[in-house]
C-alpha cells in the first residue's frame, strides 16, 4: 500500500542507479519545478527554481535530517546544503507520514549537465559526520543550463556578492 503525490514514474526509473535504502524513510519522487510549479529539465542561468522532495515515514523516527548536493557532469560537487546548515530538521516523525520538503534556489552555474543527489538521514554522531542513511538517490534530478550570451560565466558556480567601492582620496600626479 505505497501513497503517492503524483506522476513519479520518471523518478523511479531515476532513482534507482546506486540508490541506498534502509526502509525507514523514502523519497517517493523528487522534481526540479520554476516558481509555477511547472517540472523542468532546462534553466537559465539566474533563475529561480525550487527542488521538491516527497518524502514518506516508513517507521518512527525522532530526529530527521536532508539535504542535495549539485554535481557537474564529471562527478564534482559544486553545491550543497542539508537542513543541518538551514535549520529545519525533522522531529518526531510518526509512521505514514508523508512531508514535502522544498528548496528555494536561484540557479547561478555555468551551461551545461548536472545532477542532484538528494539524501535523507537519521544523526547519529554529527561531529564525526556520521548518519544512518535512510534513503540516498545520487541520480535524483538532472537537468541542463542554458548558455547565455550576455554574461560570461568564467568559473562553474557563481554566488551572490555585495560590492562596496569607496573613493580613498586623490593623488596629484607630478
Amino acid at each position: 500500500n505505497q501513497t503517492y503525490f503524483g506522476d513519479n514514474q520518471a523518478f523511479w526509473e531515476r532513482a534507482q542507479y546506486q540508490r541506498i535504502q534502509n526502509g525507514k524513510v523514502e523519497f517517493y519522487n523528487i522534481q526540479l519545478l520554476d516558481v509555477s510549479g511547472k517540472e523542468v529539465t532546462q534553466v537559465i542561468p539566474g533563475q529561480q527554481v525550487v527542488l521538491r522532495m516527497e518524502v514518506i515515514a516508513r517507521s518512527v523516527i525522532h530526529e530527521l535530517g536532508f539535504g542535495y548536493c549539485i554535481r557537474s557532469c564529471t562527478g564534482v560537487d559544486l553545491v550543497y546544503s542539508d537542513s543541518i546548515l538551514e535549520n529545519k530538521m525533522l522531529y518526531n516523525v510518526k509512521l505514514g507520514e508523508q512531508y514535502i520538503i522544498d528548496w528555494r534556489f536561484e540557479v547561478c552555474l555555468q551551461g551545461g549537465t548536472y545532477n542532484i543527489l538528494c539524501g535523507i538521514s537519521i544523526p547519529i554522531n554529527l561531529t564525526a559526520s556520521k548518519v544512518d542513511f535512510c534513503d540516498l538517490v545520487p541520480c535524483a534530478v538532472q537537468f541542463t543550463v542554458l548558455p547565455t550570451l550576455d554574461k560570461q560565466l568564467y568559473g562553474l558556480v557563481y554566488w551572490e556578492n555585495n560590492v562596496d567601492i569607496v573613493k580613498y582620496k586623490n593623488m596629484e600626479l607630478l
